[in-house]
């Protein structure tokens, strides 16, 4: 995933937004609605982190940010329009 500022407050960073780094982060990946996982971490200069599932079965996956922090910023989850996110695995 990719962290990046929303400079002008529509619920949704642009490709032409700077990237944000050292931001924390944690989510939960939840499998068709039954399995779930918690995930952290911190990220870099590009504004990513990564988390990887060994093994994944195919399916369904959602992805929501539960945390997000940066000492400059402030995360609104009110305004996060693509959180969260839906994923299918082959």
């Amino acid at each position: 995933m990719t962290i990046r500022w929303d400079s002008n407050g529509n619920g949704l960073a642009d490709d032409a937004n700077k990237p944000v780094s050292d931001a924390a982060v944690a989510m939960t990946l939840t499998y068709q609605g039954v399995s779930s996982w918690n995930f952290s971490g911190t990220t870099d200069s590009a504004g990513q982190v990564t988390f990887k599932l060994i093994k994944a079965q195919p399916g369904s996956y959602t992805a929501q940010v539960t945390a997000l922090t940066h000492a400059n910023f402030t995360w609104v989850p009110g305004l996060d329009k693509d959180n969260p996110d839906t994923y299918l695995h082959p």
